[in-house]
This record gives C-alpha cells, structure tokens and sequence, in this order.
C-alpha cells in the first residue's frame, strides 16, 4: 500500500487522465470529480468512491459504496460512520463532515450516507481496517487499483481508457506542470481545442484540480 502523499498525487494523475479521456467521451464525465479537496470516483456499475484529503492536518478519511454488497442490507439500521470505529477522532469528523456527504443513498425509504468498506490515514499511511480481499469485494477495489506506483497507474489508465500516445503525452505534460505548480498553454497541449465533443468537460475537470489552461 502507498502512502498518503502518493495516494494524493495518484487521484490527481487520475483525475488528468480522465479529463483527456473526456474530451472524446463526455458520456462519462462524471466518473470522476473533484470538489474541494475531496475526491470522487464513480464506475456507473454501482460504485462510488469518496477520498477527501486534509492537507492542514495531513490527514485523508475515504469510503467507498458498492451496491454488490451484502453489508448494503445493514442499512438503514447501521450507520456509514460505524465503519470508522477504529479510526483517531479527527479521522472520524472529517468523515463525518465530507466524505461520507458524498455517499448520500436511498434504503428502505430512508436516505442517508451509505458505505459498505472505509479507510483513512495514520502518520501518513493508507490504512484499510480489514482484509485485503474482503476490503475489494465489499466496495474497496478502486482504491486498490490506484494505489500503486507511477508507473503502474500510468499503463492502468492508458488501458483502461485507450489512450494514445499522444493523449498520453498530454496527460503526462499537464501533471508535470501541476506538480511544478506551473501553468499550462493550450499550445502546449494541441488536443484540447474547442472542436472536442468533451471540450467543456475537459477544461471543467481540470479546473477542479486547480489547472487552468491558458489560451
């Protein structure tokens, strides 16, 4: 498992390889977003997925809802906070306060946050509070999928959304500038123009992040 810093820098990278992936096929926009420092991920077969990060006190709560699981049958009895008990206080109010306000869901005509598997950060490191399997099969895969070296996300996404080279390269060049909290020219990245179908998504999605691409 990754660390806290690099889970981070992981979402972001994500997050740029899906507003490139957008511009071709806006349909999906909404698989992934930003809002603030909490980030959202949605695989529209029943998953979703909130990370929200705490630069100030370098902490991270996130949790995830898959409709597959059977711990979806607790609610609306159990409460989505419950899955922090073995979490430190500050972990569990910043749950409280807005990863778990991005998992709002009906059942049984009581809506509410819902969450099936939860994890969150301690001393800087990702911590999942149960087995590895169960964790993934419970909700918990994409974090996994992401949390995993540079160089294995960048082939993840490059497969997962098709990317060519050239989309690849654009991905790569807008994170480096992020990184180096340097701007971006929209000569500097010729695949985003106006004649995209996504164009407005893309430029939204990366807005999110804080990237603005300068004309």
């Amino acid at each position: 498992m990754i660390d806290l810093s690099q889970l981070y820098d992981n979402c972001v990278y994500s997050s740029i390889a899906h507003a490139i992936f957008i511009l071709r096929e806006p349909f999906f926009a909404a698989g992934q977003s930003w809002d603030g420092m909490n980030y959202c991920f949605n695989d529209f077969c029943g998953t979703r997925c909130t990370i929200s990060f705490d630069p100030d006190e370098g902490i991270m709560a996130g949790a995830a809802c898959g409709d597959e699981s059977e711990r979806v049958r607790k609610y609306p009895g159990f409460k989505a906070i419950q899955l922090f008990e073995n979490a430190p206080d500050n972990i569990k109010q910043l749950a409280r306060k807005e990863a778990l306000e991005y998992l709002y869901d009906e059942w049984d005509g009581v809506t509410q946050p819902m969450a099936t598997v939860a994890f969150w950060s301690v001393g800087g490191e990702v911590v999942i509070d149960e087995d590895i399997d169960s964790f993934k099969k419970n909700g918990g895969a994409y974090l996994i999928t992401i949390a995993v070296s540079y160089d294995e996300l960048c082939s993840y996404w490059r497969e997962e959304y098709n990317l060519s080279d050239e989309e690849v390269s654009a991905v790569e060049l807008i994170y480096k500038h992020f990184a180096n909290h340097e701007p971006v020219k929209l000569e500097q990245v010729s695949i985003i123009n106006q004649d995209c179908a996504g164009y407005e998504d893309c430029i939204t999605a990366l807005e999110e992040i804080g990237i603005a691409i300068e004309q």
